[in-house]
């Protein structure tokens, strides 16, 4: 698998200078509310850029703290850029928090951040947020309510996981959730 993906809040990375921003128009609310680390440690899953692949990291996504479905932005990031500035990632299953056991084995944790470090990341996601429509965007993600409640309801007939152990609210969703 060759991308990271981390789930933002899209508004977040907008920025009001135009085309042109620079590193020094990013929002702080994008980097200290979507880009929280903990012990120099930036939590992200492995995925390719396919939609197939990125509805595995939409399941992954939901923890047994998640309440309900919600629109997820979900934006991917190249190894191969983390690697050209030695931003080091490991392979973490066990801090992976996700309802779905078979995805923990792609959480992934970036370690040894350091300021400069998350301040690339934050303008590789910038980039990426600013490729707009009509240009198919390959490295962000809308996927909406609806589609989220659908792909949680084809994990379940797919019996991934069982409707009782999702957390309430999400049951509810899910349950009401037309098919695909």
């Amino acid at each position: 698998m060759d991308y990271l993906a981390r789930k933002i809040h899209r508004p977040r990375w907008r920025s009001k200078s135009g085309p042109g921003w620079s590193v020094e128009d990013i929002k702080a609310d994008a980097v200290t509310k979507c880009l929280v680390t903990s012990s120099d440690k930036l939590s992200m899953w492995e995925c390719d850029d396919t939609e197939t692949d990125v509805n595995e990291i939409v399941l992954a996504l939901h923890n047994p703290k998640t309440s309900r479905c919600e629109t997820m932005d979900i934006v991917l990031v190249r190894k191969s850029d983390l690697n050209a500035r030695d931003i080091m990632f490991v392979v973490s299953p066990d801090t992976g928090d996700t309802l779905f056991q078979d995805l923990k084995s792609r959480h992934v944790d970036l370690v040894e951040l350091s300021v400069a470090k998350l301040t690339y990341i934050a303008t590789l996601i910038r980039d990426s947020v600013r490729i707009n429509p009509p240009s198919p965007n390959p490295f962000l993600y809308r996927v909406t309510v609806g589609e989220v409640r659908r792909i949680m309801r084809k994990a379940v007939e797919a019996e991934r996981i069982r409707l009782e152990d999702l957390p309430e609210g999400i049951q509810v969703e899910v349950s009401r959730a037309t098919p695909n």
